[in-house]
């Protein structure tokens, strides 16, 4: 009894953690105000919200991304949300932060809290899913993951907390591959005071994007070639001695 007491103390404590940050977050007034925006998808009462914030928009979007883990949404909203209010240059640097931030938070609770709590909270299936996706590519999938968000963020990061990759694997993952996203939606908010689609900067992080994927693309193709024609080879036979 003693050790399994211990052993449900840490999934407790992170389950606990967890809800209390939530509802503290969500009990802020402008957290709460800006969040009811981003789940009613409502991006220019967002833009209105965290630009009368001023500088004090970056820890409600640190609040956001903290929310992120439990209470899926699109992450592009509060990107654009964040160009609009703060501009790219600070924008970029303050979402790519974020997403890091909510990425390393999911990553602790699925780590502590282990696979059970998270099938309970989640769902068997999506879990499952996501584990399969981080499990089949190593860091070719993690970079995929934030790249083309096939698996949601909250989920990627659980899978990989449960998979246990190295936690400085999955950080730069998170940034280098999240960066093209982030850097192209803060860009559109910030453009949208005088919008210009001709703007090379608002293709540059998408082109980059997918320049990066058909690169894993082929790289993973080629371990997988090399991988298939080192166990078609025949195995050599073995060596008997001489006993003359």
């Amino acid at each position: 009894m003693p050790g399994r007491r211990s052993g449900t103390r840490p999934i407790l404590t992170a389950i606990a953690v967890a809800i209390v940050l939530t509802v503290a977050l969500v009990a802020v007034a402008p957290v709460r105000d800006v969040l009811s925006a981003v789940v009613h998808g409502d991006l220019d009462a967002m833009r209105e919200r965290l630009d009368a914030l001023g500088p004090w928009a970056a820890l409600v979007l640190l609040a956001l991304g903290l929310l992120h883990v439990l209470v899926p949404f699109p992450a592009e909203l509060p990107n654009a949300a964040a160009g609009f209010a703060l501009g790219f240059w600070a924008g970029v640097p303050v979402m790519l932060g974020v997403w890091v931030i909510s990425g390393l938070a999911a990553y602790w609770l699925a780590r502590t809290a282990g696979r059970p709590a998270l099938t309970r909270l989640l769902g068997e299936r999506r879990i499952e899913e996501a584990e399969r996706f981080v499990d089949s590519g190593g860091t070719t999938a993690l970079l995929a993951a934030r790249l083309i968000p096939v698996v949601p963020f909250s989920f990627a990061s659980f899978a990989a907390g449960l998979a246990l990759v190295p936690v400085r694997r999955f950080a730069w993952t998170t940034a280098v591959g999240f960066f093209p996203l982030t850097a192209t939606t803060v860009l559109i908010g910030s453009r949208l005071r005088s919008p210009n689609y001709a703007d090379p900067l608002l293709w540059g992080p998408i082109v980059a994007a997918l320049a990066i994927v058909l690169g894993l693309g082929i790289a993973q193709r080629r371990r997988s070639h090399r991988a298939a024609a080192a166990a078609a080879e025949p195995a050599e036979p073995p060596t008997v001695a001489n006993g003359s």
